[in-house]
């Protein structure tokens, strides 16, 4: 991952957002292809209702509570508050206005929809027969592995359990995804 690591920038972030791309886009595809399934059904994206959304803004609220009593009251000392990690990597933060708008296009919208598609469109469709605490848990179980860190699983975990428990709840993958990507402009903006 140094490849990634250096002077931050636009190009630092396209190349974050075009691995993340080919590395859960190449495999989704092959999964669609080899699983004969059609898109629809392994991504159900329907207009959301207003419950549904209001489910993601609830929960969004409830992430960031959790990120706030996690990462400040409880650890806060051993996060370095002028670097994001994403996948085991850190980018230091922009320098510019359009070094942010690329950044959370590419850091934050990019991942956000390709792990949706992955964790809570792919995992729900090949493990719907089990159950629904079994797919939230094996969600949010490989959600907090790609964060390639001991330390960071813990709340790569909670977080992938609330993005796969607004999904089964409402049925929608455009929901999760709603939800993570504002979750993820709110880490790189706001927190």
């Amino acid at each position: 991952f140094g490849f990634f690591e250096g002077n931050g920038g636009i190009k630092t972030s396209i190349l974050v957002g075009l691995f993340t791309a080919m590395a859960f886009g190449l495999p989704l595809l092959l999964y669609c292809l080899l699983r004969g399934a059609r898109f629809s059904a392994v991504f159900p994206m329907q207009k959301p209702k207003k419950r549904a959304m209001l489910l993601a803004l609830a929960s969004l609220c409830l992430l960031i509570f959790m990120q706030a009593l996690l990462k400040y009251a409880l650890f806060g000392k051993e996060f370095d508050y002028r670097e994001i990690a994403l996948y085991g990597f850190t980018l230091p933060f922009p320098a510019s206005l359009g070094e942010w708008v690329v950044m959370l296009l590419f850091v934050a919208v990019v991942p956000a929809v390709w792990e949706e598609l992955m964790f809570r469109g792919a995992v729900f469709y090949e493990y719907r027969m089990v159950g629904g605490l079994v797919i939230v848990l094996l969600s949010a179980v490989l959600a907090g592995m790609m964060g390639m860190s001991f330390s960071a699983f813990p709340w790569l975990f909670l977080s992938g359990m609330v993005f796969a428990l607004v999904r089964f709840l409402s049925g929608n993958l455009l929901v999760s995804m709603f939800l993570h990507i504002a979750y993820a402009v709110y880490t790189l903006t706001l927190e």
